[in-house]
Parts: C-alpha cells; sequence; structure tokens
C-alpha cells in the first residue's frame, strides 16, 4: 500500500509541474534563405500571445512577430526570412504573453542559417560601399 501511495504522490507531483506548460516542443531549422520555427503546445491557459524574438549574440532579444493562440494541443509555424545581416548564428526564442501580464520564455534556440553563395557574395559587395 505504501508503494501505491508513494508512486501516486509522484504521479501527482510529475502532472503538477507539466499542468501549467505551454510549450511542449519548440524548434528552428535553417532551410534556404529562411529559418523555419515550428512549436507545440500543451495547455495554452491564460496564453494571449506568442512573441517570436531573434538575438545575434543570445542576449539582445528583438521581436520580428506575433502568433496569436489556437487553442490547447496546437502546432505552430513561423518563418523568418530576414537574414540580411552576414552572421553565422542566429538565435530564436517565444516570448509567451500571458493574461495575468507575466511573461513565459522558452529556451533560446541557435541555427546557422543556408544562406546561398550568391546572395552571402551580394551582401559583401553592399557592405564594402556603405
Amino acid at each position: 500500500m505504501k508503494n501505491h501511495l508513494k508512486w501516486l504522490v509522484l504521479l501527482l507531483l510529475a502532472g503538477a509541474l507539466f499542468a501549467g506548460a505551454v510549450v511542449v516542443e519548440f524548434r528552428a531549422e535553417p532551410y534556404r534563405d529562411k529559418i523555419v520555427l515550428t512549436w507545440r503546445t500543451g495547455s495554452e491557459k491564460n496564453v494571449e500571445l506568442f512573441v517570436v524574438e531573434k538575438s545575434l549574440n543570445n542576449k539582445d532579444f528583438v521581436k520580428i512577430g506575433e502568433v496569436n493562440p489556437k487553442g490547447d494541443n496546437s502546432e505552430y509555424r513561423f518563418e523568418d526570412k530576414n537574414l540580411s545581416q552576414l552572421k553565422n548564428i542566429f538565435y530564436y526564442r517565444l516570448r509567451i504573453k500571458m493574461s495575468n501580464s507575466s511573461d513565459q520564455f522558452t529556451e533560446a534556440l541557435p541555427v546557422i542559417p543556408k544562406i546561398s553563395s550568391i546572395k552571402r557574395t551580394w551582401g559583401s559587395i553592399k557592405a564594402l560601399f556603405r
């Protein structure tokens, strides 16, 4: 009986920890000349907005887009085609705006873009004349 009680308490604690989980999976993948962000949610209770943020240094993030919530257990996709900065790595995260005026954040994901060599060369030429 004690073992059953221990398992029950453990399961209840685990359930309580993940009950408030909004984003259960977050990915950022490079494609030719764009980065595609996808995420999957669990409970979206009290979620007002998903804000997509980007950084060049994993410290200073700026908003690059917004996505409205669809409801529990949904899948989302966002494309970043603004890869004009010739950086070797970008960082992406989600800021989850909650109805109680608090924000939750996903872990920042590093991505190395697959920019075509023509675009990279053209960007280098333009940079010479700035």
